[in-house]
């Protein structure tokens, strides 16, 4: 995950029950539009199944693109 987001301010955090969190600094709707995209392209291309993304309390799942 953190590959796909390299061109961003990203970084890996483990919180306190043990999870790990990917945390991305953004500066306007442009970001998180570019973030998502970046996320999209990295489910379809490992086809391994759904992303969970939780953005301003919200939480979405990505599942890869079919052919």
């Amino acid at each position: 995950m953190l590959e796909c987001l390299r061109g961003f301010e990203a970084k890996l955090v483990e919180s306190e029950d043990g999870r790990y969190d990917v945390q991305v600094s953004l500066d306007d709707d442009r970001d998180i539009s570019r973030v998502l995209g970046a996320i999209d392209t990295h489910v379809t291309e490992r086809a391994d199944g759904p992303a969970r993304v939780d953005l301003d309390g919200r939480h979405y799942l990505i599942e890869p693109a079919t052919t």
